[in-house]
């Protein structure tokens, strides 16, 4: 019985664990494919509805060479921050305008530089808007020589994805460019991991357009709606609520403008299929080890054993045959057959002494008449 409980309690544990573990196996497998064919398709639209919540469709390209390409998508996108409500700090999402930046086919030098001070990678995008500049290292730290070594909020570790992927994407939010840059980016140098200069390139980006305009209204209302949260206006929520159905009714009426993608389609109904094939696989598994550890198993015997066990057998057979006559009870049956044995004896001596008698006496008398 503890044989069993254990075998059942382990093999539900374990499909649970293959449950899961496939399914997101598969769903991060068909993620990646989707990611990996459009950035080698140049697909940008799907590369975008696959990092991007809201974007304008109409990508900007700022290079395009043997070595890699750039390419800038004006963005909408969710982040969060920190609110106080009812007396309470609480995490609440948030939108932020973005400049992203798509490093395509990445060829060049990735490999950092090593020396007597450590080592350091100078792969970076130099973002200027005249004499302002700023570097957007592909690692932060450019120190850092693993994701680890570069874990936290305000850092990222890209050199392994253009390493592995040849591409990268930068999101150069509107609150950096304010601060760094003056409000808009007027051009872009690429830097290799050895601080060597690939190239620079001439642009316009600023978020004085249709897109940027158009999102600026969720994010007032949004912005007011937050406020209400944190004065207990009860009614902020619906007010936001109407707002954001009728506004985004307009947004994706916009063909020129893109949405993520949505949960049902980054899993396909081939996610399932695939996952309930590995758990059909695995429950016919446990059947047959369930049989085969849970069924009776029946001795096997040696020869000698063999041998032995039809002589006891032959023997039971004896014993049962001697069962079937009745044996004598005690002494005195064995003298009443005794008697009887011996009443038949003479009884049968004295019919014979009687009729030798008889035949004397008759031989007498045939004698005597003569």
């Amino acid at each position: 019985m503890i044989r069993k409980i254990l075998f059942f309690g382990i093999s539900i544990i374990l499909g649970i664990m293959v449950l899961f573990t496939s399914y997101y196996g598969f769903y991060m497998d068909n993620v990646q494919n989707v990611v990996y064919t459009a950035i080698e398709n140049d697909d940008y639209d799907t590369i975008s509805r696959s990092f991007i919540p809201l974007f304008d469709k109409n990508e900007i390209k700022i290079a395009e060479t043997d070595k890699y390409d750039v390419v800038a998508v004006e963005s909408l996108l969710q982040t969060t921050r920190k609110v106080t409500i009812d007396g309470k700090d609480e995490t609440v999402n948030d939108f932020n305008q973005a400049v992203v930046l798509f490093v395509n086919h990445i060829d060049f030098n990735l490999t950092g530089v090593k020396n007597d001070s450590g080592y350091i990678n100078h792969t970076r995008l130099t973002l200027k808007n005249g004499d302002l500049s700023y570097d957007y290292y592909f690692n932060n730290p450019n120190t850092a020589t693993s994701a680890e070594e570069a874990s936290g909020d305000d850092e990222w570790y890209y050199v392994e994805a253009a390493t592995t992927m040849k591409f990268v994407e930068l999101d150069v939010t509107k609150d950096l460019i304010d601060e760094k840059l003056d409000g808009k980016i007027t051009s872009i140098d690429v830097y290799d991991s050895q601080n060597d200069l690939l190239g620079s390139y001439e642009c316009e980006l600023d978020f004085d357009s249709d897109f940027y305009n158009f999102t600026n209204e969720l994010i007032t209302s949004y912005d007011t709606y937050i406020d209400g949260l944190a004065k207990g206006d009860e009614s902020a929520a619906e007010t936001y609520n109407e707002f954001y159905k009728t506004w985004y009714d307009k947004y994706i009426s916009n063909e020129n403008y893109g949405i993520g993608f949505t949960a049902s389609e980054l899993r396909p109904a081939s996610v399932y299929i695939k996952t309930v094939v590995v758990m059909v696989v695995y429950i016919l598994i446990c059947a047959v080890l369930g049989y085969f550890l849970l069924r009776k198993r029946t001795k096997t015997l040696k020869p000698y054993q063999i041998k032995e066990l039809k002589k006891q057998q032959e023997l039971k057979k004896q014993q049962a045959l001697k069962a079937e006559v009745k044996p004598l009870d005690s002494k005195e049956d064995s003298n009443v057959v005794a008697l009887e044995e011996n009443a038949s004896v003479n009884e049968e001596t004295t019919v014979e002494e009687n009729t030798s008698v008889s035949e004397e006496d008759n031989s007498r008398t045939s004698e005597t008449k003569e």
